[in-house]
């Protein structure tokens, strides 16, 4: 299989694994127990039927404004996942009609990370 961090397969074409690996290529210099940690950390503080998803260039591996790859500029300078992965981290609270209408309507591929209920 092609190194995900290159792989220039769009995203809403990849199945859910392969969207998986290239989150763990991209956001966590390959380490899957990175991943892990974070998703737990994740899981264990939201409130009862919360989510989470990832979208954007750590799915895309492509910038929406300029269609630069992941860390252009150099490690850590997209943002994901603060002092699990190393790097700024930015969280977006929306709602699922919000997500599903961004996905149909322009494109923005997600991947789920938390389902809503997994954290009960």
């Amino acid at each position: 299989m092609a190194n995900e961090a290159h792989d220039p397969k769009d995203a809403h074409e990849m199945s859910d694994l392969e969207v998986r690996k290239r989150i763990i290529s991209l956001g966590f210099g390959g380490d899957e127990r990175l991943f892990i940690a974070f998703y737990r950390k994740l899981q264990q503080a939201l409130p009862d039927g919360t989510g989470i998803v990832l979208r954007g260039i750590v799915i895309t591996n492509k910038r929406h404004e300029d269609g630069r790859p992941f860390d252009a500029d150099g490690p850590g300078t997209s943002d994901l996942l603060q002092e699990l992965a190393g790097r700024p981290v930015n969280f977006q609270a929306t709602a699922n009609l919000v997500l599903y209408a961004r996905d149909v309507l322009f494109g923005e591929a997600y991947y789920v990370v938390v389902p809503p209920g997994d954290n009960a």
